[in-house]
């Protein structure tokens, strides 16, 4: 019985091997080499905001509802902003909980997690610029720690996911005043 097991395991090798394509068979090796004490983790903060903000979150959560990529707890959004001429601008696009890189770059630090807080089932990760460039984010007394998946170290071909929803917004007064958007296609 056990060389039946034996055989059986080796052939399995041999024709997932044969069936895929080396690029498969390096992403397998990556996966099988990283285990969960590799994983880079810290800990973020959880956020607050201010309640006006509410309604534009309520249009970004029942927009993303109706994407076909959703799916419950791996959607998620991300929110950056940025200085641009006089004005301050707030980014919000839809991410993939998976895709998050939550290492820290030395090189930019404002492109690094601030923190993230909970809206309607959703999670948002805000990025130390937001804290640079805005009062809209406050960080309370609780955090929360995270950890990259096993599926960022996959190497796979780059490519800007238009698929995605994207907001842009002018802070004015700490205020949002929509700038442009690109949902989804439904």
């Amino acid at each position: 019985m056990k060389i039946k097991n034996y055989f059986l395991i080796i052939f399995t090798f041999i024709v997932f091997g044969c069936n895929n394509k080396s690029n498969s068979k390096d992403s397998i090796m990556n996966i099988l080499l990283i285990n969960k004490d590799t994983l880079y983790e810290k800990k973020i903060p959880l956020l607050t905001f201010d309640t006006s903000l509410s309604n534009i979150f309520d249009i970004l959560v029942n927009n993303e509802l109706s994407c076909k990529y959703y799916q419950k707890d791996i959607t998620c959004f991300g929110i950056r902003a940025q200085k641009l001429g006089d004005d301050t601008m707030l980014f919000i696009h839809s991410i993939n909980y998976y895709l998050i890189d939550f290492s820290d770059s030395f090189e930019n630090p404002d492109e690094n997690f601030h923190g993230f807080f909970k809206y309607k089932g959703f999670v948002f990760f805000c990025l130390n610029n937001c804290k640079k460039y805005t009062n809209l984010f406050h960080e309370t007394m609780d955090s929360v720690r995270v950890k990259n998946s096993i599926f960022l170290y996959i190497k796979t071909e780059s490519y800007i996911d238009d698929s995605r929803s994207r907001y842009s917004y002018i802070v004015e007064n700490n205020k949002l005043i929509k700038d442009g958007e690109a949902v989804c296609a439904h």
